[in-house]
């Protein structure tokens, strides 16, 4: 039967038998190298992964795209080749015997892959372009049919928080009463969270939003991702031909209100009153306590995700 060494063995070796302060004593005496857990993953493959970024649509490679993966970063060369090298100090927290996700969520562009357990092996990310397209209502020209949104995210403020769309149309040329207010609720619209609608009077194209036209309180909220419409005949507001701005008040679900009932399977009557169409006529303000007013830039009003969310029908005045 062949002897078993034991860590003890060995350093009973190493000493000679002898007594532990000798042993010590000892010079070039080989110490004893405890072996790798086997608990614990081997990296000896890679510490990376890479792959290419493709355009979905086209299958043409892309350029400067940021990925990153659990503290790794990179962006894509000009053939679209990536390679994400993980960090040496977070490495053991790395799983690469498991299928993982790697994700681009980017205001033009957004898409997902899975990384193979063999990571030598080089992966594909598609990516498809953010578009927002619209129905084919308004005063949509085709070219604005669609847009890359500048923003994907939702718009989510502290309570009191505004933003005011102007709305103008040049063939309104007399007042008109407000009838009703539709906005559209999900991806391409507004998130859902209670809000509270506001009117303001228009008094030129650098100026914020004027007196407040729409005095009663009117809570709107939407639980799918659907356009809805709601009745504001009863407020008696009479809108004013050179425009007007509709703001929604960003409110918490846990502000003690009543939100209005909207109309199923609601169609127009009247004429829907948009926001302008074209990019650069866009003219959004956003209100936040302890600033007031302030005009949002063009390329930054999220432009056509809210922008075209939102209609207000009107009726003549009689």
């Amino acid at each position: 039967m062949s002897a078993v060494h034991s860590p003890l063995t060995s350093l009973l070796r190493c000493f000679g038998g002898g007594g532990l302060l000798a042993g010590l004593l000892l010079a070039g005496c080989a110490r004893y190298t405890p072996q790798a857990s086997t608990n614990f993953p081997s990296f000896s493959p890679a510490h990376s992964v890479s792959g290419y970024v493709l355009d979905a649509v086209s299958k043409q490679p892309l350029a400067g795209i940021p990925v990153a993966r659990n503290g790794a970063q990179t962006s894509s060369a000009t053939d679209g080749f990536f390679q994400l090298n993980y960090p040496a100090a977070k490495q053991e927290t790395y799983l690469f015997d498991k299928e993982e996700e790697l994700a681009v969520e980017l205001p033009a562009y957004a898409g997902r892959a899975y990384i193979p357990a063999d990571t030598t092996q080089r992966i594909t990310l598609p990516l498809l372009r953010n578009l927002y397209r619209f129905p084919p209502d308004g005063n949509l020209r085709p070219a604005d049919s669609a847009h890359v949104s500048p923003c994907t995210a939702p718009w989510l403020g502290w309570p009191s928080t505004q933003r005011a769309f102007l709305i103008q149309d040049s063939s309104i040329h007399q007042p008109r009463r407000l009838r009703a207010i539709t906005f559209r609720i999900g991806e391409n619209g507004f998130d859902r969270e209670p809000f509270r609608i506001r009117l303001y009077r228009y008094n030129g194209p650098e100026q914020p939003p004027g007196e407040d036209l729409l005095t009663e309180n009117y809570v709107v909220s939407g639980a799918t991702k659907e356009t809805y419409t709601y009745d504001l005949s009863n407020a008696n507001v009479i809108l004013p031909a050179s425009g007007f701005f509709l703001a929604l008040e960003y409110m918490i679900g846990g502000d003690k209100f009543y939100t209005s009932i909207h109309m199923v399977g609601y169609v127009p009557v009247g004429p829907l009153l948009r926001p302008p169409y074209a990019f650069a006529d866009t003219r959004t303000w956003v209100y936040t306590i302890g600033k007031g007013w302030q005009r949002i830039p063009a390329a930054q009003t999220c432009w056509p995700r809210y922008e075209s969310s939102v209609g207000v029908e009107v009726e003549p005045v009689r």
